[in-house]
């Protein structure tokens, strides 16, 4: 019997006896075949002991007893990925490390929401619009630069960038689907960041490109400071602001955007707790999606003009829901 931690996207899970793998496995592989997967969580993800090997499970397909281990998730929390034999026990541990993690989880999201789960945001799952997990090779760099991304193994991408003396969005896309459709994130800066001051600061962007020509609209969130939705010629060139919130609105830990194309507009939403898609007395930001470009990718950016190198954002969802 599995203990459901759907809010987070990791679950502690009981050990269910006997499940056992239907075959061999190489230290290399990501599915994991057993003989019975019935009684496992099919939503969000959990851990396994195969002998000295701890391993990240991201899915669990009933229909054919196989779970799918994150593609960072082999040989996790310092132990090394190895050949398993058919018939070796699985084991489902309550390691220090995911107590911490579901813990500070916990911690952090009682300050957003009133809700215990948030609504249509799986955390920690990078989704495309069928339900497939992505990772960063389903995506494509625009101006990398010197900047890294990495699947994380506890969910989501963390993309690392230098400090840059102008602007230089860094970011991953992938081709846009057919309209309608949204995407809903949750992002979090972490330490040694640089609050805006209107001319420098760290930012998350997310929002569509126009392949051809560059073009980018996309809602951002400055450091400690406002949220708007901007329009860049290029990853490094300014156009304007269709809009954006009072300063000081948005606060320096998780929070959640949505950006969607209903077939005529494009529509930007910002959440402080991922249930309630307000931005002070307005719901959204709108406009034509022809306007400025004809967008045939989306994606996610971030950028940083001041505080420390090899800063480090972490995308905790990115999920795409056709509509």
């Amino acid at each position: 019997m599995a203990i459901t931690r759907q809010q987070f996207g990791e679950q502690l899970v009981d050990h269910v006896p006997n499940i056992t793998l239907s075959a061999n496995i190489l230290s290399s592989d990501t599915a994991i075949p057993c003989n019975d997967t019935a009684n496992l969580p099919t939503e969000g993800m959990f851990r396994v002991h195969l002998g000295t090997e701890l391993l990240i499970i991201q899915s669990n397909n009933t229909a054919n007893n196989t779970l799918t281990a994150h593609s960072a998730g082999r040989g996790a929390e310092n132990t090394s990925a190895a050949n398993h034999n058919e018939g070796a026990e699985l084991f489902f541990p309550a390691t220090p490390e995911l107590l911490a993690k579901l813990l500070l989880e916990r911690s952090k999201s009682a300050g957003f929401s009133q809700s215990s789960s948030i609504e249509a945001v799986p955390n920690n799952r990078i989704q495309d619009a069928t339900g497939n997990i992505l990772t960063v090779s389903d995506f494509t760099w625009v101006n990398q630069g010197t900047a890294t991304a990495v699947d994380s193994s506890s969910g989501g991408i963390i993309l690392t960038t230098q400090c840059e003396a102008a602007w230089q969005h860094r970011g991953l896309v992938i081709s846009q689907p057919t309209p309608p459709f949204r995407v809903r994130l949750k992002v979090r800066f972490g330490p040694g960041y640089y609050p805006w001051d209107a001319t420098n600061g760290s930012v998350i962007s997310a929002g569509f490109r126009q392949s051809g020509t560059g073009e980018l609209k996309m809602i951002g969130v400055r450091m400690g400071q406002n949220v708007a939705v901007w329009k860049w010629d290029s990853p490094t060139v300014y156009n304007s602001t269709l809009d954006a919130s009072a300063a000081g609105t948005f606060c320096d830990d998780a929070l959640w955007l949505q950006f969607e194309d209903d077939g005529t507009s494009h529509k930007f939403y910002a959440s402080h707790d991922g249930n309630s898609w307000t931005r002070d007395n307005a719901s959204f930001w709108q406009e034509s999606n022809t306007t400025f470009l004809t967008a045939d990718q989306i994606g996610f950016f971030v950028n940083s003009t001041d505080g420390e190198n090899d800063q480090m954002y972490h995308i905790e969802s990115f999920v795409i829901e056709e509509e």
